[in-house]
């Protein structure tokens, strides 16, 4: 079965949307800003408000509208969750250039000669 029919995959993409839009917003630390700068930021996935309102119901951002514009910034906890995303991304591409860097000369991607 493949991973788009059995749930999985849709519950990860939409897991991806959501901490896309987290780390969009620790970019920004712990002021606020405006929510078009985050739109700018991460692009207008699916589903963008609602992944938001699930950020805000977790604790992890606050939300305010001031003159019909509204606001967004980081919580302390969202800070601690953006950062360990952060962090482990960083692994991922750490490990990443570790195994290119590993290749024998003439092989520059994995699983192919140039």
């Amino acid at each position: 079965m493949s991973p788009m029919c059995d749930g999985r995959g849709e519950r990860d993409r939409l897991l991806l949307h959501r901490t896309r839009l987290l780390v969009a917003v620790a970019l920004f630390g712990m002021r606020w800003c405006r929510w078009s700068q985050i739109r700018a930021v991460v692009g207008e996935p699916a589903a963008i408000r609602t992944h938001l309102a699930r950020l805000w119901l977790a604790g992890y951002v606050r939300v305010r509208r001031v003159d019909r514009v509204w606001w967004v910034r980081l919580t302390p906890v969202g800070f601690v969750r953006a950062s360990a995303h952060l962090h482990w991304w960083h692994g991922v591409v750490v490990r990443t250039a570790e195994v290119l860097a590993a290749l024998p000369p003439g092989v520059d991607e994995i699983g192919g000669d140039t």
